[in-house]
């Protein structure tokens, strides 16, 4: 919804580009049509939270070579991930999306938690598991940062 939209940004999470439809198709769409789709959903982010997106992460996390040339002509950077909760599926259980990601989690992992299901009207999964989630990073000594902060990290760790 709008309103929990607004209360991440509060929360200085950053809200980001994956497409306005996460067509399965979507990688083999022309440049122009993945461009547009893009410009759109920036758009829509942006008038919803005041900040234009930066990164964009492809569906299903096919970065084709007209995916990635779409991503830079509606002036994104592309962004993958590590771990996957596997929570955007329709089969997938909350009990199950914790424990893969509990047993993989690493300093500089990149997740992928979704924030609708695949298909139909089931609520988000990730809320079901956050807190256990961010309890675990707390536990670890990680900590959950934005992609804007994890670049600046991995540039500063590689700059002479």
């Amino acid at each position: 919804s709008i309103r929990r939209q607004r209360q991440m940004c509060i929360r200085d999470s950053q809200i980001e580009n994956h497409s306005w439809g996460h067509q399965r198709w979507f990688a083999a769409r022309s440049v122009h049509v993945i461009a547009q789709d893009l410009l759109r959903t920036s758009n829509v982010i942006e008038s919803l939270t005041g900040r234009r997106p930066r990164w964009a992460r492809p569906p299903f996390g096919i970065a084709s070579p007209p995916v990635l040339a779409g991503i830079e002509r509606a002036g994104l950077m592309p962004c993958g991930w590590t771990l996957s909760a596997r929570d955007g599926v329709s089969w997938q259980k909350s009990h199950r999306a914790l424990a893969s990601l509990r047993s993989r989690l690493r300093k500089g992992n990149i997740l992928v938690m979704h924030d609708a299901a695949e298909r139909g009207p089931r609520a988000p999964l990730v809320l079901s598991f956050l807190d256990e989630l961010l309890h675990d990073l707390a536990e670890r000594g990680l900590q959950a940062v934005t992609l804007d902060t994890l670049a600046a990290s991995a540039a500063r760790a590689f700059s002479p």
